[in-house]
């Protein structure tokens, strides 16, 4: 009876696991979405919000789709003066084109995002751009660069609210 009653709760166990995260990313993507569709949405934060549904869309390889809203939020960051948007949305580009083993193009928008957080005065964008070059070289198994960028993220990090992007 021991038995049988550990691996029905093994089981409840495993079901509660599986089914939890989904709802919970289920819910972000629908939170995001609502951003983006929103009419009186501002353009930066929907700029913003299109920037995380495509590393969300990444995950889940939907490639196509992620870099359609990325597209999309990139046209939409030319309108803005700040270059924090066109900063974030190349940062991801890049992330996204490593993701699919095209390192060229990963290169050429990390590059892209640097001229556009060399526009910003945001600390926090310029740092994770820093940060995103940093993990394209290590990616590329170029150490030496990679420490240096990793680096000079932190010292710009430190001491700014980056809560959300610790991992």
């Amino acid at each position: 009876m021991g038995k049988t009653k550990f691996v029905c709760f093994l089981i409840f166990l495993a079901a509660c696991v599986l089914w939890f995260p989904v709802s919970g990313q289920s819910v972000v993507v629908d939170s995001l979405e609502r951003v983006v569709e929103g009419s009186g949405t501002p353009n930066g934060a929907r700029i913003e919000a299109m920037e995380r549904l495509s590393k969300i869309l990444g995950a889940q390889n939907k490639f196509e789709d992620a870099f359609a809203m990325l597209e999309q939020a990139q046209q939409l960051s030319y309108q803005e003066e700040d270059g924090k948007y066109g900063a974030r949305v190349h940062s991801t580009l890049s992330y996204l084109h490593a993701q699919q083993d095209s390192l060229e193009l990963a290169f050429i928008a990390i590059d892209s995002a640097h001229w556009y957080a060399s526009r910003t005065s945001d600390k926090i964008v310029q740092g994770i751009v820093r940060f995103r070059r940093g993990w394209l070289e290590h990616f590329v198994e170029n150490t030496d660069k990679a420490y240096q960028d990793m680096l000079e993220a932190l010292r710009m990090l430190n001491g700014e609210d980056t809560y959300s992007y610790r991992s």
